[in-house]
């Protein structure tokens, strides 16, 4: 069943972009359960202005600024304090929302927890999955292709799947690497295996 706060925020989404910033309006004296705030807003106005001087359209910064907006409002409602794995149980559990909503969940998160967003997570996003890989996962990678021999014409193909999966699972800080078997990547891999449907959300 749908949540009874799914179709404000649906009307919220298919509404017409408006320049409306949360984080310009003045917080005031605010209770100690909402002192998150102050940080959340200035990070907020960061991203914004990142995206802009990056070159990011209004499309772009506006879904941003809706993103930020509804995870705002459901922290709020909630009376709980961002954490990024708060903001990825709201991303999952009151969905679905645009692509565009997950990387900017990661780059508010990278704000709050680095000072900065990570190249991973930098606008506008031109590096393939696989360059965007860390170790241990790079390497899982590298041994799955190396395992695998796929042929030439699905190479591509395959390492874009397999590094795509393992960067998600990267970038939540999901699972261990060693239950990463060369059977799942194999079983992801394949196109008409309910694996990938699966984990559709995940990536």
């Amino acid at each position: 069943m749908m949540s009874p706060y799914y179709y404000k925020e649906v009307t919220l989404l298919m509404a017409r972009p408006r320049d409306i910033r949360f984080y310009e309006e003045p917080l005031g004296d605010l209770p100690e359960s909402q002192q998150w705030l102050s940080e959340y807003h200035e990070k907020s106005r960061i991203l914004v202005e990142y995206l802009i001087e990056n070159g990011a359209g209004c499309t772009a910064y506006h879904t941003a600024i809706r993103c930020l907006t509804l995870l705002r409002e459901y922290l709020l409602r909630n009376d709980e304090a961002y954490t990024g794995t708060k903001a990825m149980q709201w991303y999952a559990e009151t969905g679905p929302y645009p692509k565009g909503f997950l990387v900017d969940l990661y780059r508010i998160s990278d704000l709050i927890t680095y000072g900065k967003i990570q190249p991973a997570n930098a606008f506008p996003q031109a590096l393939p999955y696989s360059q965007k890989l860390e170790e241990p996962w790079s390497g899982i990678l590298n041994s799955f292709l190396e395992m695998s021999d796929p042929t030439e014409a699905s190479f591509d193909r395959i390492r874009n799947y397999a590094s795509r999966f393992l960067f998600r699972i990267q970038q939540r800080g999901l699972g261990n690497p060693s239950d990463i078997s060369f059977e799942i990547l194999e079983e992801y891999c394949d196109g008409r295996n309910p694996l990938r449907r699966a984990c559709a959300d995940l990536c």
